[in-house]
């Protein structure tokens, strides 16, 4: 049996019909191997979020507020997405995206302090096999911080 936290479960025939083998491999082409995983993320649950928008809101909330990475700008979508979806579309799924994660930039840059000492404080937690709610909520902490750190906020 697989657990998963995600709504979501699908294949890439929940992509549009354009978005074929070639595709994918242009896509590739134009970022890293994890922003090129980031992207599929946010593309997968942009296509499938009619079925529970709100839940595909959150979903991408939880992700973005789970790992370090710097925000996804609107030209690393345009660049990589130019060749397979018209202005309006890329704008639509970039819109999505920067409503999902409130955060919305124009250049590629590291994440807050605040963010990076989430993430590490989170993966920490995770190293030692322990129930990430169940410990933060131990925490000598004001209750804003373990909002943060559960991703509550």
């Amino acid at each position: 049996m697989q657990l998963s936290l995600c709504p979501y479960q699908g294949t890439l025939t929940d992509f549009p019909s354009d978005f074929t083998g070639a595709v994918f491999t242009k896509i590739r082409s134009t970022l890293t191997p994890r922003r090129y995983h980031l992207l599929l993320q946010i593309l997968w649950i942009f296509f499938t979020k009619d079925t529970n928008p709100s839940g595909a809101e959150n979903t991408l909330r939880l992700i973005w507020a789970s790992v370090p990475d710097p925000i996804i700008i609107f030209y690393e979508v345009e660049n990589a997405l130019k060749h397979v979806l018209g202005p309006e579309e890329m704008k639509d799924i970039y819109n999505f995206y920067a409503k999902s994660v409130g955060i919305e930039v124009s250049k590629c840059e590291p994440r807050s302090l605040k963010q990076l000492c989430r993430t590490m404080i989170r993966r920490q937690i995770c190293s030692k096999d322990l129930w990430l709610p169940d410990i933060i909520n131990k925490f000598d902490i004001p209750k804003t911080l373990k909002e943060f750190l559960n991703l509550d906020e």
